[in-house]
């Protein structure tokens, strides 16, 4: 398991300081944590785009996510990062009706 420290990380906004530190042992549990609940901050552009936003800061997570394209009942078509297809279904907000991996 790679460190959090390993992970990607670039300036995105004229104002950002000193790197912030995101809690979490590993990128993977991170992770797991942030799509536990999608009302988290972060969880819509780690499932939009794969990269963290935090002051200032962007952090890539897209070498520790799958890219899926989605069909849910009530939403129609969609694509998005996931840990897995589990974490998808749990999160999709709809019947999932078909899943494929980018």
């Amino acid at each position: 398991m790679a460190g959090l420290n390993n992970v990607n990380a670039w300036i995105f906004s004229e104002t950002a300081k000193e790197k912030p530190k995101i809690k979490g042992k590993s990128p993977e549990y991170f992770l797991i944590n942030l799509y536990e609940n999608p009302f988290n901050f972060g969880y819509m552009n780690v499932k939009q785009t794969g990269i963290y936003r935090l002051l200032g800061w962007a952090f890539d997570f897209r070498p520790f996510l799958r890219k899926y394209v989605y069909k849910t009942y009530a939403y129609g078509l969609e694509e998005g990062y996931f840990l897995n297809k589990t974490s998808l279904r749990k999160n999709a907000g709809s019947k999932v009706l078909y899943i494929k991996e980018i």
